[in-house]
Formats: C-alpha cells, sequence, structure tokens
C-alpha cells in the first residue's frame, strides 16, 4: 500500500494537474475573501450568494447520481433490510410528530429565515426584510439587510416555494422531509455499523429525544445540519470502502453544504480531508473530482459572511457581562448548564436521560473497547472507522459551542446545539451494544424492548406536554396576534405590540 508522499509523486491520470488547479483555486478564493471590503462582500452574498450555493446543490445530487447509478442491482437481503427500515421509521416518525404542533419554535430566527426563503423564491437575493411599504392592497418590500445567519435551510425551503406556490407552512414540510431522512440514514448508519438491530435501536434512541421532534417540526435550521452530517459521516463510511470518483465528488461537495448550514460545521471540513487522503492510500491512486476541484470556490460567500460575522461585534449579541463572545471562560460557565441539560429528569427540558446516561458510560467504555478491537474495525468495519474519524471533531464542535458567551444548554433556545453531540453518544452506545451482544444476540432484543418501554412511559408524555415549547412566550405571543388578526381585526388596523 502506497503512502500519501508516494501518491504525489506519481502520475494519475491528471490527477496531478486536478490538484494543481484546486490549490490554485483556494489560493485564488482566499485572496479574493480577504481582500473584499466589507460593503463589496455584502453585495456579493446578496446578489451571487444563492447561484453558488444551488451550484453546490446540483454538484452534489448529480455525483450522487452517478455514484447509485453505478452500483449493482439491488440484492434480496437489501430489499428486506430496507422493509425493516420502512416500519421501524414509520414507527419512530408517528412516535416524533403525533403531539407537535408544526410552528415557529424560535422567535427571531425562524421568522428571519422564512423572510429569507421567500427573498430567495421572489428576487433570488440572499436577505431578509427590514420595512414593507403598502401599495394598494398589497405590501412592497421596501428595505432588506443580509443577516448573519447562513441559508442553505432558506434557500431549499425557497426550492419548495418555487415548486408549490409560497406558503409559510413550506419551512415545516421541509422540516418535516429531512426528518424522514435523518431516520433512515439513522438505520443506515446502525446497520453497518452492527446489523439490523442496531439500525432499529439507532432509530429508537433517536426517537425518544425530545429535542429531534422539537426541531422536526419547527421552522428551524438545525436539523439539517444534524442530517447533512449524518450524511457526510455515511458517503466517508462508503468512501472508505470503495472509493470512487463519484463518492469523492458527492463527500466535498456534501462538505460544502455543511459548512453552509451553520458556522461551526466548517470543522468538520477537515476529517473529510482525512478521510480522502486515506481512500487515496487505501485504493492506490489519488480520485479527485472536479467537483472537488472547485469547492474552494464555492466556500467564497462564506468566506466573505464569516469575516463580516467575526468583525462585527453587534452580530454576537453579547449578554450583560460578558465582555467577548468566545472565551474559554465561557466553557467552565456553561458546562454546569449541559450536565443539567443532558440529565435533566423533569419534563421542562427536551433531552433523553436514558440517551444521555448509556450514551455517556459508553462513551467513558469505548476508549477500552478501541483497544480490543481496533484493528476488527479498520479492516470490516469502515463505518465505525468513518465516526471514529469525526468523533473528536464532534467533541472540538460541542467545545466550541459551549465557549460562546450564550450557549447555556439548559435554556429552551439554546438546547437545539446540542443536536450533533447525539450524534457521537448513539455511536458509542451502538458500539458498546454489539460488543455486549457478541455472544448472546437475543441481547439485542432486550435493549430494543427497553428503549422501547422508555418512549411509551417517558418520551410520549413528555412530547405532549411540550413544556420546553409551551416556555417560549414570544412564539406564543406572536401566534396569538396571527390568530387574532385572522378572527377579529380589520384588514388595515394597525397592531402596536
Amino acid at each position: 500500500m502506497k503512502t500519501i508522499a508516494e501518491l504525489f509523486a506519481c502520475r494519475f491520470d491528471g490527477a496531478k494537474l486536478r490538484i494543481i488547479s484546486a490549490c490554485i483555486l483556494l489560493a485564488l478564493t482566499l485572496s479574493v475573501g480577504f481582500a473584499c471590503s466589507e460593503a463589496d462582500s455584502i453585495r456579493f452574498i446578496r446578489h451571487a450568494g444563492y447561484f453558488f450555493v444551488l451550484a453546490g446543490v446540483v454538484g452534489f445530487a448529480v455525483y450522487l447520481w452517478y455514484y447509485l447509478a453505478a452500483k449493482p442491482r439491488v440484492s434480496s437481503e437489501l430489499r428486506s433490510v430496507f422493509w425493516v427500515a420502512l416500519v421501524t421509521v414509520g414507527g419512530g416518525l408517528w412516535a416524533l410528530l403525533v403531539h407537535f404542533d408544526f410552528g415557529f419554535k424560535i422567535a427571531m430566527d425562524d421568522y428571519i429565515l422564512a423572510s429569507t426563503a421567500q427573498n430567495l423564491h421572489e428576487s433570488r437575493e440572499v436577505y431578509f426584510t427590514t420595512r414593507l411599504v403598502a401599495d394598494g392592497h398589497a405590501f412592497r418590500v421596501s428595505e432588506g439587510d443580509v443577516d448573519k445567519r447562513l441559508w442553505l435551510y432558506p434557500l431549499i425551503v425557497s426550492i419548495a416555494h418555487d415548486l408549490t406556490g409560497f406558503r409559510i407552512e413550506n419551512s415545516f414540510v421541509v422540516n418535516s422531509g429531512l426528518l424522514v431522512l435523518f431516520l433512515f440514514g439513522a438505520f443506515f448508519l446502525g446497520w453497518r455499523i452492527a446489523g439490523v438491530p442496531a439500525g432499529i435501536l439507532s432509530v429508537l434512541l433517536w426517537v425518544s429525544l425530545p429535542l429531534l421532534a422539537q426541531n422536526g417540526s419547527g421552522g428551524g435550521m438545525e436539523l439539517l445540519n444534524l442530517l447533512l452530517l449524518q450524511v457526510v459521516i455515511i458517503l466517508s463510511a462508503e468512501y472508505l470502502r470503495a472509493p470512487s470518483r463519484s463518492i469523492e465528488g458527492a463527500l466535498s461537495l456534501s462538505a460544502v453544504l455543511l459548512a453552509y448550514t451553520r458556522y461551526e460545521s466548517v470543522l468538520f471540513l477537515l476529517p473529510i480531508l482525512v478521510v480522502i487522503l486515506l481512500g487515496w492510500r487505501k485504493c492506490g491512486r489519488c480520485l479527485i473530482s472536479i467537483g472537488s476541484v472547485f469547492a474552494s470556490v464555492l466556500l467564497l460567500p462564506l468566506l466573505l459572511q464569516l469575516k463580516r460575522y467575526m468583525g462585527s461585534p453587534e452580530s454576537w449579541e453579547l449578554t450583560h457581562g460578558a465582555s467577548r463572545a468566545f472565551e474559554l471562560s465561557h466553557v467552565q460557565n456553561n458546562f454546569g448548564h449541559a450536565l443539567n441539560f443532558f440529565f435533566s429528569y423533569d419534563d421542562t427540558l427536551a433531552n433523553s436521560l436514558l440517551l444521555s446516561v448509556v450514551g455517556f458510560v459508553s462513551l467513558i467504555c469505548l476508549p477500552l473497547l478501541l483497544r480490543r478491537k481496533i484493528k476488527e474495525y479498520i479492516k470490516e468495519r469502515p463505518a465505525v472507522v468513518a465516526l471514529l474519524i469525526f468523533a473528536p471533531f464532534i467533541v472540538l464542535q460541542l467545545v466550541l459551542v459551549l465557549g460562546f458567551h450564550a450557549s447555556r444548554f439548559d435554556s429552551p433556545f439554546v438546547s437545539r446545539y446540542a443536536l450533533p453531540f447525539h450524534l457521537l453518544l448513539v455511536f458509542a452506545t451502538l458500539l458498546v451494544a454489539d460488543h455486549i451482544t457478541r455472544q448472546r444476540r437475543e441481547l439485542w432484543s432486550l435493549a430494543i424492548f427497553s428503549v422501547f418501554v422508555y418512549i411509551l412511559g417517558f418520551t410520549l408524555p413528555t412530547n405532549a406536554k411540550a413544556i420546553f415549547s409551551e416556555r417560549n412566550f414570544a412564539i406564543t405571543e406572536q401566534q396569538w396576534l396571527e390568530s387574532l388578526s385572522e378572527e377579529t381585526l380589520r384588514e388595515k388596523s394597525l397592531i402596536i405590540d
């Protein structure tokens, strides 16, 4: 097996030229990004941001299509696994959404994302409305501003508007669809780790988390971030299993899309690069697609937005007593709030005590397990290897979020940031469960039954009360005003809130 250095020293079907081109484009992107003034950055993001991200979406879909089209015919075993997955995901989806009302869950954030989606739909410009003027019986946008939030989620909602017409409910339809895809992905990843029982257990562990249902029925971007992180891990596992140029292109462009969901998701570009290099080493040649060559160019609007965001103190919305947005001292202050969220035993927070207890215990046991079985995982289980590569960066992402001055996970407005770390909790649980059940397979049934009982006894009642959503008085007041305007107020009434 060749080393990475040896791969770079050889010629491979124009791969060296592609690598050089990618490096040149990266250098040009960084140069342009840091040379642009703030005013130029805002104009560029507003007028070109939509098309850069749309190019990433289309490119990812094309590469994924080529990869799936090259796969052999689906076996009877895989068809049977699909039916198990369909039943599991269907039941899980019902349990997640049966007690939740679709609606905006986070004041300001969700409404601004919806406004951005509407403007992307109507003008293909990345901005949210700040002022309207009455024009007869209609309102016309007179002013708008580029929001600090990234715009992949509003872009997907805008595509739903393009296909069905503008409806505010499209935000919730999109997140419902993302939830379905995420649960299928959870089953697939569990199946790749330890077979069908692990796939079922993976879905049930996620269903036990009310926080997932809260985001799956709302209008925020957190579920898209979680789904794309899962997609990147799945593609990494498939790439390590059998490297090819098509899946490498899909992996690179999925990384671009992930970076356009939340700022801290840029961290995951590093493990994706590690995965690609390992794939080169495994197949003995460089596999670099055109998508990977131009990936850095597609990130130019993100670089401009990140530079603008980092350089604007107003964007951080510093709380009283905070002098800096990010500090190590904030990690210490917020750590207790994080523990309170993960291990809360009442119904005021959208956590899963079962997943937290079992997941953290499994994380503690994981190093001992890896010491004994790491060689087996490297040889036989690419999904485990991919997750292990991403695991330190998921932890780093958690630390980065906790280093933000306002990241108190036991606040109903902030707990959504804990979603990515639950990927690690589920993974550790599945890996330890697989080791324990290696000699006694019937223990899988016991584990699945135990989580099922927890969902019936604790998760469903917690979802039914939904105290963590009902406490959001700003959203409740906004919904009351909307219902009042529909039923009571006249057409041109003035509301002073």
